[in-house]
């Protein structure tokens, strides 16, 4: 099997009004344990407002790649995958065009592949921790799509067959909405627990998971997008 492990940095997390500012994309081949191929760049933008956190300046991006050339060559890389793969899927789907987004399934190693190790949440940066994988940065994308390689690459060194378990993480792959936690500024830490995310625009706790799984949680939830 061959997957496109993709990751992107934005300039705002609403994709209505901000965008992809950076996108990586490799092309790892399972049975060989290597990537084939890789492209990262920086996409045109004008601004920033979270370049605080991705370290990211605005200037940089000011006359950085077209973002047409920039999607045109991720859609070739993943044009020669069997699968598009990326942590916290939902987000950089998102902001990947609709046409390009499409081409291939997507497996979220946040929610759809089980690791071999545990870890004390899931972040990225933690699981690679967990598993050995030294970590030297975060918040960029070629860097978050490079610990992914380098999780998958640990695995087959243990014995895991990563192509099977991308396979089954597909044929696994269920019909998901976007569920709102519906609790109490006290109940946020039970949500954090299963795996909900913050979203300061509409100042909500948000996670996509399957119907069913929404009705095994402990608080009342509410559908926000089928």
């Amino acid at each position: 099997m061959r997957c496109a492990i993709l990751d992107t940095e934005t300039n705002g997390l609403s994709p209505k009004s901000n965008q992809a500012i950076e996108v990586a994309c490799v092309l790892f081949d399972t049975d060989f344990n290597a990537p084939v191929m890789t492209f990262a760049t920086l996409i045109e933008s004008q601004s920033n407002e979270v370049a605080h956190i991705n370290r990211i300046p605005p200037e940089l991006l000011r006359d950085a790649m077209d973002k047409q050339a920039a999607w045109a060559r991720v859609a070739e890389i993943i044009e020669a995958a069997d699968c598009v793969v990326a942590h916290n899927a939902s987000f950089d789907r998102n902001f990947t065009p609709g046409p390009i987004a499409n081409l291939r399934p997507w497996i979220c190693t946040l929610n759809d592949v089980t690791w071999p190790e545990t870890s004390s949440n899931k972040q990225l940066t933690t699981i690679a921790i967990a598993h050995g994988v030294a970590v030297v940065g975060a918040h960029r994308a070629l860097t978050d799509v490079d610990l992914i390689v380098r999780l998958f690459q640990r695995m087959n060194e243990r014995g895991i067959d990563v192509g099977k378990t991308l396979d089954e993480a597909i044929s696994n792959l269920v019909p998901k909405a976007l569920i709102q936690a519906m609790v109490t500024f006290d109940q946020k830490d039970a949500a954090k627990a299963a795996g909900f995310k913050w979203n300061a625009a509409p100042k909500r706790w948000e996670k996509r998971m399957t119907l069913e799984e929404a009705k095994k949680l402990p608080f009342k939830t509410k559908v926000l997008e089928a």
